[in-house]
């Protein structure tokens, strides 16, 4: 039995034998708790089921199906409104599935015998946002922000390479820390919001406006300062042309003035010479 974790959606696994009683194939009975009468839905798998996981706080779940251990096929599927399946990626290397707190990002996880292997998905876009390993990981744990994912190797099922990863929601290695005997890891748990449920929803689904809103308000910003740089531009450049005119009109000045007159270079020479006349007298 896996609970959706705001309670609105139970589903219960049945595995059932075909009537020779050489196979088996599963029932996904899914109970919507919150509408009028507990209405459910089947959906009928006739594969391997290796995990199921519901989306925290919303109306989506993923499984992990198929006869391959090591190359299995994922599976996304949403119950708002109508049971659909979304989309399903074949052959990943997954064998756990880890959803973000806040939803809309998952980690599809080969654990153990799988070496390690992680994809980092958006639900949201239906796509990959990128692959990476982390050697003999035995667990995987979400930041309750949704922003930091943490992978570990447990001394407890492995005796080398303890230790532990810290990577973004989209898959970029952070950290990484090796540590003898290391056992296990845990995040802080985040204090409660001090919003309701309501008031979060609320301001979840005005988001697209709150940033259309922030956007236009940059915009107005970054315009204001392009204007601002381009007043002091202009300032700036209405000064140095007053001063080019201001050094270009001296320039023409001095050479409106007349030249020195010639009996005055002779009255300056006539001068000189008696100086220097008048200091030979000295010495001698």
């Amino acid at each position: 039995m896996h609970w959706q974790s705001t309670g609105d959606y139970l589903c219960v696994k049945v595995d059932r034998h075909t009537k020779t009683k050489k196979a088996t194939y599963t029932n996904f009975e899914i109970f919507r708790m919150r509408d009028k009468g507990i209405p459910t839905e089947v959906l009928e798998i006739k594969e391997t089921i290796h995990a199921f996981a519901w989306e925290p706080k919303g109306h989506r779940f993923a499984i992990i199906h198929g006869e391959s251990t090591s190359r299995p096929d994922v599976s996304f599927y949403s119950v708002a409104g109508k049971l659909l399946l979304l989309k399903t990626y074949e052959k990943r290397a997954a064998n756990h599935l880890f959803w973000s707190p806040q939803g809309n990002y998952i980690v599809l996880a080969g654990l153990r015998n799988l070496n390690g292997a992680l994809e980092f998905f958006n639900v949201n876009e239906m796509e990959s946002m990128g692959s990476d390993e982390h050697l003999m990981a035995t667990d995987v744990d979400w930041d309750p922000s949704g922003r930091y994912v943490a992978t570990s190797v447990s001394y407890w099922r492995h005796q080398l390479e303890n230790g532990y990863n810290i990577w973004s929601f989209q898959g970029k290695p952070l950290m990484h820390t090796l540590k003898d005997k290391f056992y296990q890891f845990l995040w802080r748990p985040r204090p409660p919001s001090l919003l309701s449920p309501q008031k979060e929803d609320e301001i979840r689904r005005s988001l697209p406006s709150i940033s259309k809103r922030m956007e236009e308000e940059e915009e107005k910003k970054r315009r204001e300062r392009d204007l601002e740089a381009k007043r002091q531009r202009e300032e700036e450049r209405r000064n140095f042309e007053g001063w080019v005119k201001a050094k270009r009109a001296q320039r023409l000045q001095d050479r409106k003035q007349p030249p020195p007159q010639q009996d005055t270079v002779e009255q300056w020479a006539e001068l000189l010479l008696d100086i220097e006349e008048i200091v030979l007298d000295d010495d001698t």
